[in-house]
């Protein structure tokens, strides 16, 4: 029980992948004033690349919450890409089985996009639909960043209606 507990603790820190392996946003960090990081939404759910497993049951402890959807982040541990943005792993996990919508907000929108993997270009608007038959859902998921502020995103869950602050940056390790 303790490893499987260690193995799902490493997987929702980690993300695993490599941003090299990844498509970035062709939008530059140089970009002109204004110009938005992510555009349209997209949608993950149980068959677009959940970890296996529910992750860790105290997943709040490492996350960044609200309600029940959270978002684990090391923004030190991003990259620098070709395009000039910061590239950072950030798995994303939703407990019960209500849909969520995550969003940046308009004030937002030129300095953070959401990644996906496999997704050319950052988003928008993400929804997380969770599997039906697992008590939490984690997904493997990012944010491309011009700079290494916090970062502030919009949830909801049905009818409640939140925010999310991602960040202050941790410390390298």
């Amino acid at each position: 029980m303790l490893l499987a507990l260690v193995v799902a603790t490493a997987l929702f820190v980690g993300c695993g992948g490599s941003a090299s392996t990844s498509k970035h946003s062709n939008v530059s960090a140089s970009g002109p004033p204004g110009e938005a990081i992510g555009h349209g939404s997209g949608t993950l759910n149980c068959k677009t690349y959940p970890f296996i497993g529910p992750g860790p049951d105290d997943w709040r402890r490492t996350s960044y919450a609200f309600g029940r959807f959270g978002m684990s982040h090391n923004f030190a541990a991003g990259s620098r890409e070709a395009d000039g943005l910061l590239h950072a792993k950030a798995p994303m996990i939703v407990e019960g089985h209500k849909s969520v919508v995550l969003s940046v907000p308009q004030g937002e929108r030129d300095r953070v996009g959401i990644e996906l993997v496999n997704r050319e270009r950052p988003l928008a608007t993400l929804t997380l639909k969770p599997c039906p038959d697992k008590e939490r859902t984690l997904w493997a998921a990012g944010l491309a960043l011009r700079d290494r502020r916090p970062v502030h995103l919009d949830v909801r869950i049905a009818a409640s209606r939140g925010t999310v602050q991602i960040g202050p940056p941790e410390s390298r390790r």
